[in-house]
């Protein structure tokens, strides 16, 4: 299992709606931001199982004990509609006894619907996976005595987690500064105030800040401002067990927004204002066009792209100009344009003539099928032109009859005439005659 869902159901099963720390839908305005204190129930934790109550809380050893101190917070209730749109945490480092050859490393444990910790909740070593590390090396041997703030995206996706869109909201959040190395037998340590030290401001301190989340009306989703896709998936919206509307991105990746309509009713829709609607029907065609107007559109399905109109008030559309990557030659047509209707009436054919090598063309056709081919490459059939074949062994190869009406001029200024009358002639004429006279 993930280690970020393993820490958020450590305490207790959530039912998640995970949505990355990014993956926001920001109103017009500023976020709002606030501040929860840490509560006393905060505990230092030892390898031992015990549980020590004060200030300050230790983070590494004396002797072959070692100690990790546990935050925790109250998940406050957010105005309806708001998630987390930043976070910070603040810790403060008050001393270190003698110098540490470790790191401290803080984690999240998990949500709670109490805030006891628990002796089990105690960690020495290199990265723990059961748990969500939130940033690693918080502190080190070098770091200045004052404020550890962690202020990474990592820490605002584990309050969203928690906070389950409202359903952890009063619950308690758990962090845990670990020191890096297990097993030492030393005396050196890092000393962090808790929630019951004298100077308020060295309380821990939990920073946020809120925007708006999705709003849905009605079926359709209403999105005020950008959407950005940050590292996970987010769904939206639902028919059947499938997402109507999928935010899809994966590191290293390219971001995708995925329409599904998996009934034999469904269609999902996404607009903008009044004017252009973008549509994924049950047919797995997906249309861009003008509903209001119903001005020509595209549509996109598994094989090709079509031009359409579509009439306003009946609906019906009419599909004016299509390119697909089949046809009705498929093992060799590469692309087709076709007119109105049927892919059978008038094409053009962009061929690749697979089974001849890596020769290429371009084929008319109706729905009889290709009337003129011209080969563009291949081996001594380059630039000849068939009609009634795809095949042309000479510059013109016809395959069928051939009408004529006037003379036909031959090589060497032969001439075949035939008269008005019927009749058959051949013969020669000199340069500068005009072989019609």
């Amino acid at each position: 299992m993930n280690p970020f869902l393993q820490s958020i159901i450590r305490y207790r099963k959530l039912h998640l709606c995970l949505v990355p720390a990014a993956l926001f839908f920001f109103a017009q305005g500023a976020a709002r931001a606030a501040a929860v204190y840490g509560l006393s129930a905060d505990r230092q934790v030892s390898n031992t199982a015990i549980l020590t109550d004060g200030s300050p809380m230790l983070c590494g050893y004396s002797g072959t004990t070692a100690y990790s101190p546990v935050i925790v917070f109250q998940l406050p209730t957010l105005p309806a509609g708001k998630e987390f749109s930043a976070a910070s945490l603040r810790l403060y480092y008050a001393i270190k006894t003698n110098i540490p050859t470790y790191n401290g490393d803080l984690y999240g444990l998990g949500v709670s619907v109490n805030s006891t910790v628990q002796p089990s909740d105690h960690y020495a070593g290199n990265l723990d996976p059961t748990v969500t590390l939130i940033q690693d090396n918080l502190v080190t041997p070098a770091t200045a005595y004052g404020p550890l703030v962690s202020s990474v995206p990592t820490l605002t996706d584990y309050l969203n987690a928690a906070y389950d869109k409202g359903a952890g909201a009063g619950q308690y959040v758990f962090f845990r500064l670990s020191p890096d190395v297990a097993g030492l037998n030393a005396v050196n340590r890092y000393n962090l105030q808790s929630a019951e030290a004298a100077n308020v401001d060295h309380r821990p301190l939990l920073y946020y800040s809120v925007v708006d989340t999705v709003q849905t009306t009605g079926g359709d989703l209403i999105v005020n401002g950008a959407i950005d896709v940050a590292g996970n998936t987010s769904t939206f919206g639902s028919q059947g067990s499938d997402p109507g509307l999928s935010l899809v991105y994966t590191p290293g990746s390219i971001a995708s927004i995925n329409f599904n309509a998996s009934s034999s009713s469904a269609s999902w829709n996404w607009r903008q204002g009044a004017s252009l609607q973008l549509k994924l029907d049950n047919t797995n065609v997906l249309h861009l066009f003008d509903p209001e107007t119903g001005t020509a559109g595209v549509a996109l399905d598994p094989t090709g792209v079509s031009i359409f109109s579509t009439t306003v008030g009946s609906g019906v559309t009419t599909e004016l100009l299509r390119l697909q990557s089949s046809g009705a030659n498929a093992a060799n047509t590469v692309q087709r344009l076709s007119g109105q209707g049927d892919v059978l009436n008038a094409y053009v054919d962009f061929k690749r003539f697979a089974t001849e090598g890596p020769a290429t063309g371009l084929s008319l056709g109706t729905a009889g099928g290709d009337v003129l081919t011209i080969r563009s490459s291949g081996a001594g059939d380059a630039g000849n032109v068939g009609i009634g074949i795809d095949t042309p062994a000479a510059k013109l190869h016809v395959n069928g009859t051939v009408q004529i009406t006037g003379d036909m001029t031959l090589k060497n200024n032969a001439v075949i005439r035939v008269s008005p009358a019927g009749d058959l002639s051949m013969g020669a004429f000199q340069a500068g005659e005009n072989p019609s006279n």
